[in-house]
C-alpha cells in the first residue's frame, strides 16, 4: 500500500498508523510539507510475521507526527514501532529542518519490541529533522532483532530526554551520530544483555554531540565498541546533582561477560567531558588481563573530568584501571595534543584486577592530586610512558606497587626513549610491605626522565623511625639505565628489601639515606649495584 499526504493535510487515526503491517506487504508511507501533519496514537513501521512485511515512513520538508501512545512500563507501550516481529523490516526517515516525529508519552522501539523475537529497524534523521522521545528508547531489543539510529548533519536532533537510549538490549543496536548531528539523553547503556554482542556507537566529524546528563556504560553484559573522532564531543553526567552515585559514572566494561568493551577517543577535536565528579571506570568487573576493556585516547584527542564545583578540587571526577574484583583496564594516550586529565588515577584497585597505563607519541596524562599503580589489585599492573614529549604528571605522589600490607601487589613503571614522569608529591616503589614493585628509567633513545618534588622512599612508606615503615616480605627494585636520571628535591630513603641497580643511569637528590632495620623480615639490607652512573648530593 501507499499513503501520501502533502502541503498541509492533516491525517488523524485514533489508534495504530501502520505502514507494512500483513505478511508480506510492501508499503510506504510519505508525508511532505510544512503544516503536513500525522496524529495518532501509535506508528508501526514494518510489522509482520511469517514471510515478514517491509514498510518505510517518510516526513520531509517540515511534516510532523505527534503520537500519543499511552506508557505503561520501560518496556511495553510503545509509540513508535520500527522493524518488529520475526522478518520485519521498517524504516522511518526524518527529513529537513522543521520536520519532527514525537511521542508524548512512550517509548521508542528501533529493531525489534516486547510482542515477538527479531526484526530489523532503522531510524533515519537528516538535514535537521528532528526525533522526540517522552519515554525509552530501546534499539535492538529482542533476541535476532538489528535496530540502527542514524542522525546525520547539522540540525539533525534526537532527543530522548524522558528515560535511558539502550543500544543492543537483547538484540544488535547500532548508534551513529555524523556531520554535526545532536543526541541528547538521560543516559546511555552500550550491550545491555548478553545477546547484544554486535552493537556499536559512533560519534563523528566536527559538531556532532552526544549528550547525557546521566550515566554512560559501554559493554553492561556483552562486549562492545564506541568510537569519538574528528571533532565530534561527547559530553557525560552533566547532572552532577543526582544522587544516585551509580546513575553519574562512565564505565567500559561493567561485568564479566563484557571483556574487551572499548571507547576510542581520536583527533584533534574529539572530546569526552565527563563531568559527574566520581568515577571514570575502564574494566569494573569486567575483562582479563589478556583481554583488557579498553580506553584509548588518539592522535590529540582528550578526555577529561571537570569539577562539579569550581571552587572544590575534590568534586573532580577520577580514573580507576580494574576497578573492582576481576576488573581489567586498559589507558592508552597516544600522539602529539592526546590528554587524559582526572583527580587521580588509580590502576588496579580490588582483588583479582589489573590495570595498563601507556603514554607515548606525545600523549600526556595530567592528574591533580595522585596516582597508584597497583593500587590494590593482585594482579599485574604496568605504567609506561615512551617518546619524546610524553608526559605523566601528577599534583601529589606516585607510587609504583602502593597496594595494602595483606596482599601482594605488583606494580612496575618504565619510562623510555624521552619520556617524562613529574611528580608533585613523593615518589615510592613498594610503599606496603607485602608488594612487589620495580621501576625501569632510561634505556635506547632519548633521555628519560622522572622529577619528584618531594622525598624518595623505596621499600616502604613515609615512616622512617621504626621497621613498621619497611617492607616485611615483597621488593622493590629501581633500574637506572643508560639515558635515565632521576632527580628527587628532597631526601631519597632506600630502606630494607630495597634495591637499585645503577648502568648508567643517574641519580639527583638532596641526601640518599640507607635505612636497615633488624630482623629477619628486614632482610636483604639495602642495597645498591653500581656498575656505570652517576649519584649526585645537592644537600
Amino acid at each position: 500500500g501507499i499513503w501520501e499526504a502533502f502541503n498541509g493535510s492533516t491525517t488523524t487515526v485514533g489508534g495504530g498508523f501502520n505502514v507494512g503491517l500483513r505478511d508480506g506487504s510492501v508499503s510506504t508511507a510519505l508525508f511532505d510539507g510544512a503544516g503536513t501533519t500525522l496524529t495518532a496514537f501509535n506508528l508501526f513501521v514494518g510489522n509482520g510475521t511469517g514471510v515478514g512485511s517491509t514498510g518505510t515512513a517518510t516526513f520531509r520538508n517540515g511534516a510532523t507526527a505527534t503520537l500519543n501512545g499511552a506508557f505503561a512500563t520501560n518496556d511495553a507501550g510503545s509509540a513508535v514501532t520500527i522493524g518488529d516481529d520475526d522478518e520485519g523490516v521498517g524504516t522511518l526517515n526524518i527529513e529537513g529542518v522543521g520536520s519532527r516525529v514525537e511521542t508524548t508519552n512512550s517509548t521508542w522501539f528501533i529493531g525489534g519490541s516486547e510482542n515477538e523475537d527479531g526484526g530489523t529497524g532503522t531510524v533515519n534523521i537528516s538535514a535537521g529533522g528532528v526525533g522526540i522521545a517522552s519515554g525509552r528508547t530501546w534499539i535492538g531489543y529482542r533476541a535476532n532483532a538489528q535496530g540502527t539510529l542514524n542522525v546525520t548533519g547539522s540540525g539533525s536532533r534526537y532527543d530522548a530526554n524522558g528515560d535511558f537510549i539502550l543500544v543492543g538490549f537483547s538484540g544488535d543496536g547500532f548508534l551513529n551520530i555524523d556531520d554535526g548531528g545532536v543526541v541528547n539523553g538521560n543516559g546511555l547503556i552500550l550491550a545491555d544483555e548478553p545477546g547484544s554482542a554486535g552493537s556499536d556507537i559512533t560519534v563523528d566529524g566536527a559538531g556532532s554531540q552526544f549528550n547525557l546528563t546521566q550515566r554512560l556504560f559501554i559493554g553492561d553484559e556483552n562486549d562492545a565498541p564506541m568510537t569519538v573522532s574528528d571533532g565530534a564531543v561527547v559530553n557525560v553526567a552533566s547532572n552532577f546533582a543526582d544522587p544516585d552515585v551509580a546513575d553519574r559514572r562512565l564505565v567500559i566494561g561493567r561485568i564479566n561477560s563484557s571483556n574487551d568493551s572499548s571507547l576510542t577517543v581520536t583527533g584533534a577535536g574529539s572530546a569526552v567531558n565527563y563531568f559527574g565528579g566520581e568515577r571514570i571506570s575502564v574494566g569494573f568487573q569486567a575483562g582479563t588481563a589478556a583481554d583488557r576493556n579498553k580506553l584509548h585516547v588518539l592522535d590529540g584527542a582528550v578526555v577529561r573530568a571537570f569539577r562539579t564545583d569550581a571552587a572544590n578540587p575534590a568534586t573532580q571526577g577520577f580514573m580507576v584501571l580494574g576497578d573492582e574484583s576481576n576488573g581489567h583496564g586498559e589507558l592508552l594516550v597516544d600522539g602529539a595534543g592526546s590528554l587524559v586529565d582526572v583527580r587521580y588515577l588509580d590502576i588496579g584497585q580490588a582483588n583479582s584486577a589489573s590495570g595498563s597505563v601507556t603514554v607515548s607519541n606525545g600523549g600526556e596524562v595530567q592528574i591533580a592530586e595522585f596516582s597508584e599503580v597497583g593500587a590494590g589489585g593482585d594482579g599485574d599492573n604496568f605504567l609506561t610512558v615512551e617518546d619524546v614529549g610524553s608526559r605523566y604528571e601528577t599534583g601529589g605522589d606516585l607510587s609504583v606497587a602502593a597496594g595494602s600490607s595483606s596482599l601482594r601487589v605488583d606494580g612496575e613503571m618504565r619510562i623510555r626513549d624521552g619520556g617524562t614522569v613529574v611528580t608533585g608529591g613523593n615518589g615510592f616503589i613498594g610503599r606496603a610491605s607485602t608488594n612487589v614493585g620495580r621501576v625501569d628509567l632510561g634505556g635506547p633513545g632519548a633521555m628519560a626522565t622522572w622529577d619528584v618534588a618531594g622525598n624518595f622512599y623505596v621499600s616502604g612508606s613515609t615512616n622512617v623511625s621504626s621497621s613498621g615503615g619497611s617492607q616485611s616480605s615483597g621488593s622493590s627494585t629501581l633500574n637506572l639505565l643508560e639515558n635515565g636520571r632521576l632527580t628527587v628535591d628532597g631526601d631519597f630513603y632506600l630502606k630494607d628489601r630495597g634495591t637499585i641497580n645503577l648502568t648508567g643511569g643517574e641519580l639527583i637528590a638532596n641526601d640518599l639515606i640507607f635505612l636497615d632495620f633488624t630482623g629477619t623480615n628486614y632482610t636483604p639490607v639495602p642495597t645498591v649495584n653500581w656498575d656505570t652512573g652517576l649519584i649526585r648530593y645537592t644537600e
